[in-house]
């Protein structure tokens, strides 16, 4: 099958085989916008937009997967930026917010701490105040603990800090400066989910649920976390960052990301309306066919840049037959612009 791509934006198509004679092919399209002076988006110069990831690619220090993959579920949302305090103001803890639709986030960052020994008292000391922080997973919790004085990599998040097995390593040990505010670190011994932004090197699961660690020692299949590693394998974000597809929203609005304020950037609609608007795929096997749209998979963030990359994707089906012409045709209908969101209060503008 061949792509023809009418749009002047970033396509790719990528065909597999299901059976013999079925075959599944995708197609996926990508917008670079910027957020204009008005609260819109603008379509950057096909020149400056994102390719289309066609395999492995490290963005920022961060592993992204391909955009051509059938198996993952959900919409990807990627924020790259830095915690910064309301009008650059020297602060000992902030927590941010990211809400975009049905998703909602909550973390509470913290200034530098270590726990201190007093007398037979294990405590945190003060947190440092700061104005900026880095959202790196290196912040998160996690680290390598001690086990007879060799080196114990955390499971999940082996680049963080503050993963302590036993009491006596605990003075001078750094504690995270990213945490969930429903799991704050209490004492040495607790040992919350690490509050990464980006996928760490394990397996993230639920604080509760079904993709919980408290299910899964009640659970007797043995394949239960082989299940869970399989559905979120493919996700380029970590799962509180995944939004259900239909519930995506029309703004992703960005709390303590920016001295200035909220960030809001408007999104345009998760789905193209056929005729009407956005990407749509026409496909032509042998005299059939067919048009199919294309649905928002990803949206990233480039907070400080105010930038925002979003990924369209669509699937479809077929028989492959001998000798039959097949084309997939990539389209684009109406507007690319995007006007800001009726309801946001407030856009930091550049």
């Amino acid at each position: 099958m061949k792509l023809v791509n009418h749009t002047r934006l970033p396509g790719a198509l990528l065909v597999g085989s299901t059976t013999d004679n079925e075959q599944t092919g995708m197609v996926a399209c990508k917008v670079t916008y910027r957020l204009s002076a008005a609260g819109g988006l603008e379509p950057v110069p096909r020149d400056d937009m994102w390719d289309i990831l066609t395999g492995p690619a490290v963005v920022n220090d961060v592993h992204l997967l391909p955009d051509l993959d059938y198996r993952k579920r959900g919409v990807d949302i990627l924020i790259f930026g830095t915690a910064r305090t309301p009008d650059a103001k020297p602060l000992r803890e902030l927590d941010l917010h990211i809400s975009c639709g049905a998703l909602s986030r909550q973390t509470r960052v913290f200034g530098d701490r270590t726990w201190v020994q007093s007398g037979d008292d294990l405590n945190m000391s003060e947190p440092a105040p700061f104005a900026t922080m880095p959202l790196t997973n290196d912040r998160a919790f996690g680290g390598a603990a001690k086990i007879e004085g060799r080196p114990a990599p955390h499971s999940v998040n082996p680049v963080g800090k503050g993963f302590i097995l036993d009491r006596k390593d605990a003075p001078g040990v750094a504690l995270p400066n990213l945490e969930r505010p429903d799991m704050l670190i209490r004492i040495w011994t607790n040992h919350p989910i690490p509050a990464c932004f980006y996928k760490p090197q394990g397996l993230l699961l639920d604080r509760e649920g079904p993709n919980s660690f408290a299910a899964l020692s009640e659970n007797d299949d043995p394949l239960a976390m082989s299940r869970i590693a399989l559905n979120r394998a493919f996700n380029q974000t970590v799962p509180d960052l995944v939004c259900p597809e239909g519930q995506l929203g029309r703004e992703l609005r960005l709390r303590g990301f920016d001295h200035s304020g909220d960030v809001v950037f408007p999104l345009p609609p998760e789905r193209a309306i056929p005729g009407q608007w956005g990407p749509c795929v026409h496909v032509a096997v042998g005299d059939r066919r067919s048009r199919f749209p294309l649905s928002i998979r990803s949206v990233i963030a480039f907070v400080d840049e105010r930038a925002l990359v979003v990924t369209y994707a669509g699937q479809f089906r077929y028989l492959m037959l001998p000798e039959q012409l097949r084309t997939a045709a990539l389209t684009w209908t109406g507007p690319i612009e995007v006007s800001p969101a009726r309801d946001a209060v407030s856009v930091v503008r550049s």
